[in-house]
């Protein structure tokens, strides 16, 4: 049997109520056994400038003879008898079920990636998933879930724009300059292996704590084979154009912090 997290998000409907019947629904599931379930949590919904919904959000812990790719497929049964339809990335939802872990495999095919990409810096994600498994390890970044969430409060505020190319790298970081308020920083960072000086570019979050070395968030694009251990939480992207990194770098840094994003951690009514 292997141990399996999953998150948990709605914003439509009676989101209790369809939260609840998915638990239902994954418990009941030949070859899985739920043995443990998060407290659901109010979250204001990220990468959008519209008002929307806030999202109830959780997560369950889980463990299955079934594959990863068998439990992916389950998910999205589940999602789709309550409705979820896909036109929008990060769009309002009836229901959306994440295969976040599936114990320490590293899954990479073209309908499946896990660990989840964006897991790692995504308090909403992170929150119910510590109170359920905190001990359980990040697969490619090599630390627990309770200390990538325990980084979010106590690492640096600045952000590491890590790439090979050099003049894509300095449009992202002055593009993110211009949104959020950022600025050129150099703090003392002695792991060159990490964060090599030719390759990274350090933005300050403006009114933040710099007193430590190790930044909250990495972003890493346009490296090849780019690996995420040690580094804490991390966004690397794949996407090639200059739009889609952007809308993954904007949305990462409103989940790391909140008064930076649209609404300024304010909930919606």
């Amino acid at each position: 049997m292997t141990k399996c997290l999953i998150a948990l998000g709605s914003n439509l409907g009676d989101r209790t109520a369809t939260l609840d019947a998915a638990i239902g629904a994954l418990a009941a599931a030949p070859g899985v056994e739920v043995v443990g379930q998060s407290a659901w949590q109010l979250t204001i919904a990220v990468g959008s400038s519209r008002a929307r919904p806030e999202f109830l959000n959780g997560a369950a812990l889980v463990e299955t003879s079934r594959d990863a790719e068998d439990i992916h497929s389950r998910l999205q049964q589940i999602e789709a008898q309550h409705g979820r339809e896909r036109h929008e990335l990060w769009g309002d939802r009836t229901l959306d079920l994440d295969l976040l872990l599936y114990g320490d495999a590293v899954v990479d095919t073209p309908t499946l990636i896990v660990p989840h990409p964006r897991m790692s810096f995504r308090r909403f994600v992170l929150e119910p998933a510590v109170e359920i498994a905190g001990e359980m390890v990040h697969p490619t970044i090599g630390w627990t879930l309770e200390r990538l969430l325990e980084h979010l409060d106590a690492g640096a505020d600045c952000v590491a724009i890590l790439s090979t190319d050099d003049s894509a790298r300095r449009q992202l970081a002055a593009t993110l300059g211009k949104q959020f308020g950022m600025s050129d920083c150099e703090p003392s960072v002695d792991n060159t292996q990490l964060w090599p000086a030719a390759s990274t570019t350090w933005l300050a979050v403006p009114h933040g704590r710099l007193s430590t070395e190790h930044p909250k968030l990495t972003i890493l694009f346009r490296l090849p084979a780019a690996s995420e251990s040690g580094r804490g939480p991390t966004l690397q992207i794949a996407a090639a154009s200059v739009v889609d990194v952007e809308r993954e770098a904007f949305a990462a840094i409103e989940a790391v912090w909140p008064r930076l994003g649209p609404w300024g951690g304010k909930r919606l009514q």
